[in-house]
């Protein structure tokens, strides 16, 4: 029986570079002379010695790795993960060996993370404008595809629609070429829809990439157990703002409601709006969740009681002009506030006056 070893997965779903270190090392570093400077120095050779260092090829080493037999995607992660390592032009030539070997490992995981597990890699060391140029020459070799596909959802969200439609487009298939960015968003998709609907408990039974570098073949599993799905608990409230009630009647969401991520950001969004609170924090305590409730946390804060406002402006019409508003944005703990607008001109003057009362629904 053949052996699958396991890959590993190490590219986020936009391929950016991934942050590793190679522990390389073929001497120690040299140590440099140390320079003495006067302290006399005049303005004008301080600005001199400024523009060297500005201008120096060292300061400004360009991109020190050129890309040879390889274009589009796979040019383009070679590249951004290439982009972390520098390659200063006043590095000694023993050091670039270390450089080298890195930018070859560096490409490599960048091809395996879209599917070329048997790639060719040479590199060339030159000199070019007193900087250090390194030539990757590279035939990405043939892709792995992948011939078995299992993706699965159990509990109690296996028929929720949008979980039904990830899984009958999950971006990969059998026989295409083995994405590994594609996976980890299908992965990050599952576990984030999951969590935003009250699936606290979900995990993954299963999560693997197996490659076989000598046939090109990959075997994918992800299986999601969603678990059982929680209701909203009780809210608790911290604030000394409004009546218990008003404050409720701003939520979007009531109790023993299956949970929602988006009734908690409406909610949110909701009393920030009404101009009664400075700060609104609703918190989802997610570890005291308990019998399938998980309770919430409301911490609200007062704004400014008072709000005067005042402008002066001209028009051709009405010529000069001023504006006064005076609001009371909180009464009482009712949440009654109150508001005179005023605008005064030679030609037309207007003033308003409006009370308002939230009733059983403020929203």
């Amino acid at each position: 029986m053949q052996k699958w070893p396991s890959a590993l997965l190490c590219v986020s779903p936009k391929h950016l570079p991934e942050v590793f270190q190679t522990d390389v090392t073929t001497k120690q570093n040299m140590p440099r002379p140390e320079r003495n400077i006067s302290p006399h120095i005049n303005a004008t050779t301080l600005g001199l010695l400024i523009a060297v260092l500005l201008f120096t090829p060292a300061a400004h080493a360009a991109s020190a790795y050129e890309l040879k037999g390889i274009q589009g995607a796979l040019r383009d992660n070679v590249e951004a993960h290439l982009s972390g390592l520098a390659l200063p032009c006043d590095t000694p030539r023993w050091q670039t060996e270390a450089s080298m070997s890195r930018a070859r490992k560096a490409a490599r995981r960048a091809l395996e993370a879209l599917g070329h597990y048997n790639p060719s890699i040479k590199t060339t060391l030159r000199r070019q404008n007193h900087c250090w140029r390194v030539q990757l020459d590279i035939q990405a070799g043939p892709p792995v595809r992948i011939t078995r596909l299992d993706i699965a959802v159990t509990g109690d969200g296996r028929d929720a629609p949008r979980l039904t439609a990830l899984l009958s487009d999950p971006g990969l298939q059998l026989g295409g070429t083995l994405n590994q960015g594609t996976y980890t968003q299908l992965k990050d998709r599952l576990k984030h829809y999951a969590r935003n609907h009250g699936y606290f408990d979900a995990k993954f039974t299963a999560h693997e990439i197996q490659v076989d570098p000598a046939t090109n073949t990959a075997r994918i599993r992800l299986i999601l157990d969603t678990g059982k799905r929680y209701v909203f608990g009780a809210t608790t409230l911290q604030q000394d703002v409004l009546e218990p009630r008003v404050v409720r009647g701003f939520l979007s969401y009531r109790q023993n409601q299956p949970y929602s991520s988006d009734a908690v950001v409406e909610s949110q969004s909701t009393l920030a709006g009404t101009g009664y609170f400075g700060t609104v924090r609703l918190r989802t305590q997610v570890d005291q969740r308990a019998d399938g409730k998980v309770p919430m946390h409301l911490t609200l804060s007062p704004a400014r009681r008072y709000q005067l406002l005042t402008g002066v402006g001209y028009a051709t019409d009405t010529g000069p002009r001023l504006r006064l508003d005076f609001r009371n944005r909180r009464v009482n703990r009712a949440g009654h506030r109150y508001a005179f607008t005023s605008q005064l001109s030679p030609v037309q003057s207007q003033a308003g006056f409006k009370y308002e009362i939230p009733l059983s629904n403020p929203r």
